[in-house]
């Protein structure tokens, strides 16, 4: 053991470096100048960004690591970036107006998050005492298969879902499934009986669904799908089997390049517990999807209390949970051929309207 004499050196400045945010457009966060080998201060100001929230503090803009403020030194200049994610806005879709919801939709891409959830009130018993039925932003991506000539339009666009069953409903009185969904009584009754008790706001949003892919019956190739001509069916409308994701052997309508796709929704939870649905009990019900069972003439495909999926009568009285989708409804150019008289000015006329005689 010998006798040591430690030797350090003194000065008037302490050597210091800069330690910047970078916010990525967001609202500044001021610089620290922190002395060698000292620990930077998380800043407290939080940097705002429209339609974003701040996810973290990050080490590189690829974000592959978490700046440690506990334990990391600085050494020499340094840059902490900012990384955000999507605000949800789930709490404004609850209470905004549908067409406040219709607005931001349109003009704000991804304004709302799938899975946001909002109340609707509808007297589903005729009794003047309107109940509380939860419905769900199922859907707002509009892929490029979308555009497919034929493609069932029905999980593309911005869908809304009733989150449980808002009644029971037979598909059909007899135990047929020939012409697929088109041909159901199920389609008539949605469109007319069930649209009537939509509140008037919800109802002027609500625009036409079409092609709406119809399976077939017994492997039938000549169900009909749903059209823009089929004004009083194309409105409201259940989901298909492979539109909540299942892929039965008996839907012979489930190719995702020609036929339909996943919603958006079901892409995301993919367990059968996100397909059950309820009564206002609260209570797990059976209910219908749109899907003929294609080897079967009697049948519809409809989901368990545990979210599996099967097939029986279509005349058997099952839970309902309808859906359909919202946006600006077309218009059409109606033009007046004189056949070399006078000019008649044409007319624009909304998608289901009639044209006013010159």
């Amino acid at each position: 053991n010998l006798g040591y004499s430690p030797v350090f050196r003194i000065g008037e400045d302490v050597e210091t470096y800069t330690v910047t945010f970078d916010t990525d457009g967001g609202t500044a966060v001021p610089s620290q100048n922190v002395i060698y080998r000292g620990k930077v201060t998380k800043p407290e100001t939080i940097p705002e960004k429209e339609l974003y929230t701040l996810d973290g503090w990050y080490t590189d803009d690829s974000y592959s690591k978490l700046f440690d403020f506990t334990n990391t030194i600085i050494t020499k200049d340094t840059t902490i970036y900012a990384k955000y994610k999507k605000k949800d806005n789930c709490d404004k879709f609850a209470v905004d107006s549908w067409s406040t919801i219709e607005n931001n939709i349109k003009n704000i891409p991804d304004y709302y998050a799938v899975g946001c959830e909002k109340e609707v009130e509808l007297d589903m018993d005729d009794d003047n005492t309107p109940e509380s039925y939860t419905v769900r932003l199922a859907n707002t991506s509009t892929p490029e298969e979308c555009s497919v000539d034929g493609y069932s339009q029905t999980a593309c666009g911005t869908v809304i879902e009733f989150v449980d069953i808002v009644g029971n409903h037979i598909m059909n009185t007899e135990r047929t499934n020939v012409g697929g969904w088109r041909e159901t009584e199920m389609v008539t009754y949605l469109n007319s009986d069930f649209y009537n008790k939509l509140p008037s706001d919800l109802q002027s949003l609500i625009i036409p669904t079409y092609p709406i892919v119809s399976g077939s019956g017994s492997g039938v190739s000549g169900s009909i799908n749903i059209t823009e001509d089929d004004i009083g069916k194309n409105k409201i409308y259940l989901l298909s089997a492979r539109e909540v994701g299942f892929d039965s052997s008996y839907d012979n309508k489930k190719d995702v390049t020609t036929d339909t796709r996943v919603l958006d929704c079901y892409v995301a939870q993919k367990g059968r517990t996100y397909k059950i649905k309820k009564d206002l009990s609260g209570s797990p019900k059976l209910w219908w999807l749109r899907t003929a069972g294609s080897s079967f003439s009697y049948a519809f495909h409809y989901v368990l209390e545990d979210g599996s999926c099967i097939r029986d009568s279509a005349n058997i009285e099952l839970g309902v949970a309808p859906a359909f989708r919202i946006g600006t409804t077309p218009k059409n150019t109606v033009t007046f051929d004189t056949d070399g008289g006078s000019d008649v000015p044409s007319q624009t006329v909304i998608y289901g309207k009639k044209v006013t005689k010159p």
